[in-house]
C-alpha cells in the first residue's frame, strides 16, 4: 500500500515538473474603453507565449531577455525576472504594451 501510494506521488511530482506555468491579468489601456486579458504561458524549457485577448502576440525563450511582438498594431514587450529557491522557482514578468507597464505576470512552479 505505501509502496502504491509512493510511486503516485512520484508520478504526480514528475507531471507537475513538467507542466507549463500559466497565469493572467486584466489590462485597460488609456485608447480604450475595453478591458484586456493578458494571459502567458511558460514551458519547462523556458519557452514562452504571451496573449492579449487569447491572440498570440510574444513568442520566445526567457533566456534571450526581452522578448518582443506586437497586438494590433500594439508593441509588446515582455522583460521576465528568474528566481530560484530551495523547493520553487518563480518568474515574474512585466508585459508592456505600447512601452506602457500592462501588468507583471507571476509564475511558480513548487518542487
Amino acid at each position: 500500500m505505501l509502496k502504491v501510494i509512493l510511486s503516485g506521488l512520484t508520478a504526480s511530482l514528475m507531471l507537475s515538473a513538467c507542466a507549463s506555468q500559466l497565469a493572467s491579468a486584466p489590462y485597460r489601456p488609456a485608447h480604450s474603453d475595453t478591458q484586456w486579458l493578458i494571459d502567458g504561458k511558460i514551458s519547462p524549457s523556458y519557452e514562452a507565449s504571451f496573449f492579449v485577448n487569447g491572440e498570440l502576440a510574444v513568442k520566445g525563450r526567457l533566456s534571450d531577455g526581452m522578448i518582443r511582438g506586437s497586438y494590433k498594431g500594439h508593441p509588446v514587450s515582455v522583460m521576465c525576472k528568474h528566481t530560484k529557491g530551495l523547493f520553487s522557482t518563480d518568474d515574474d514578468c512585466d508585459v508592456f504594451i505600447d512601452q506602457e507597464l500592462a501588468t507583471r505576470l507571476h509564475f511558480s512552479k513548487n518542487y
